[in-house]
């Protein structure tokens, strides 16, 4: 099967480039970067930034349709509990970061338990917390705990946040983390319960033997013994296909719409690519590979393929001796291009003409944000990481990783001027 590569974006020392600056705003933009935190207190809707600065702190996450700081997803408890407020969100309509909200702890009660987490899509983002709130006793009344969901529309300051009661029949001490997805958020517990995230009610509730989730949808594996996968709809909870195949160990390849899974039981194995956005799973696929929007690329000792998982089409493709000779350490994709690292040329290619178009590159797009923003990395990435924000399991493997801090970066419909390099 050979050796498959995570390939999203940066690995190259800054080197000569046919492009060397960024994009010159629209009539509908305003040049510069947003400052962290930068307040919006005007009536009238404001200008669309250029470019803006990543949520200030250390602990930053992708979303379905933004990113933000210090919301941590995994559950927290201890009578010494309180809320992060140094948390800031990006909004994609402004191109500026906010504060993210936080509740408020009555007086007299105390926090003991919380997760946070920012779900929706690209449209109507919401940041839920679940939280518990415990009222010490007094006289003869015992001590009391309640349980609650709190949504905050981020980006309209001084609305009042929605509330609603966790289902008094789940034990909130047996879930561990909650996860996003466009339709709202996912508790994962003994049962995994799914919340719609415009009323706060549950959705579903699956006690299946649960594999994994990303945004919009989750797996489990047959029962009765067999390793067979069920992929089910985030909306809510629905079966929307199955695989037979012989399951894939610790898991299957998670991406933001979709899974890849091992199809049949004969070796050598075939994978296939189940995509949630029209429920159908696609063969052939690669084992693995990284994706840049709904382009899939896979490499190896001997191989490069750039596949298109709409129409299920490879786009671009070498194999043998014209891999073999490249001698390549990494390699990324982005847009139209390949950057691939070795010790030679380290040329980047654009894949509609196999044309070298530049050695080297000083510049490079790393992560798609959303429909309209990009994040972009001067320079080489320290770590080698493909992506910053790992597009996984959104639970564990959507935080920041890179060590270099990239910028924000308009690209309405994901048309980016550049550079690309």
């Amino acid at each position: 099967m050979g050796l498959l590569t995570a390939i999203t974006v940066l690995a190259a020392t800054p080197a000569c480039s046919t492009q060397n600056s960024m994009p010159t705003p629209t009539s509908s933009q305003t040049a510069g970067s947003s400052g962290a935190g930068s307040a919006e207190t005007s009536s009238a809707p404001p200008a669309i930034a250029s470019t803006s600065a990543l949520p200030r702190g250390n602990n930053r996450t992708l979303s379905p349709g933004t990113v933000y700081s210090q919301c941590g997803n995994n559950f927290s408890g201890g009578d010494d509990q309180k809320f992060d407020t140094t948390g800031e969100i990006f909004n994609p309509k402004t191109g500026r970061n906010v504060a993210l909200p936080t509740p408020e702890v009555p007086a007299g009660q105390k926090l003991t338990r919380q997760a946070c987490v920012v779900g929706g899509d690209g449209d109507t983002i919401r940041v839920f917390y679940v939280i518990t709130l415990s009222t010490p006793s007094s006289g003869l009344t015992p001590e009391s705990s309640t349980t609650s969901i709190v949504s905050f529309d981020p980006f309209s300051p001084g609305a009042q946040p929605q509330r609603a009661p966790w289902p008094t029949d789940l034990d909130i001490k047996t879930f561990g983390s909650l996860t996003p997805t466009y339709y709202g958020f996912i508790a994962k517990g003994s049962p995994v319960v799914g919340f719609d995230g415009n009323s706060l009610q549950p959705t579903f509730r699956s006690t299946d033997n649960f594999g994994g989730t990303n945004f919009a949808g989750f797996y489990t594996y047959g029962s009765g013994g067999q390793s067979d996968e069920v992929f089910h709809s985030a909306k809510d909870g629905s079966v929307v296909g199955e695989n037979n195949g012989t399951g894939m160990g610790g898991g299957l390849v998670t991406y933001a719409d979709g899974f890849i899974a091992i199809v049949g039981h004969t070796w050598p194995y075939q994978y296939g690519y189940f995509d949630l956005r029209d429920n159908q799973l696609k063969t052939p696929a690669p084992s693995g590979g990284a994706m840049w929007g709904h382009i899939l690329t896979s490499y190896g000792d001997d191989f490069i393929e750039v596949r298109d998982v709409t129409q299920n089409k490879l786009i671009f493709e070498r194999h043998g001796n014209e891999v073999r000779g490249l001698h390549i350490k990494h390699l990324y994709f982005a847009g139209k291009y390949l950057y691939i690292d070795n010790d030679s040329d380290k040329p980047v290619i654009d894949i509609t003409t196999s044309q070298k178009v530049s050695s080297g590159w000083a510049v490079r797009p790393t992560d798609l944000i959303n429909k309209d923003w990009m994040l972009i990395i001067k320079g080489h990435v320290t770590n080698d990481y493909g992506a910053c924000f790992n597009t996984g399991e959104p639970d564990s493997r959507n935080s920041y990783g890179c060590y270099e801090q990239g910028t924000l970066v308009y690209a309405p419909n994901g048309e980016y001027a550049g550079p690309w390099f």
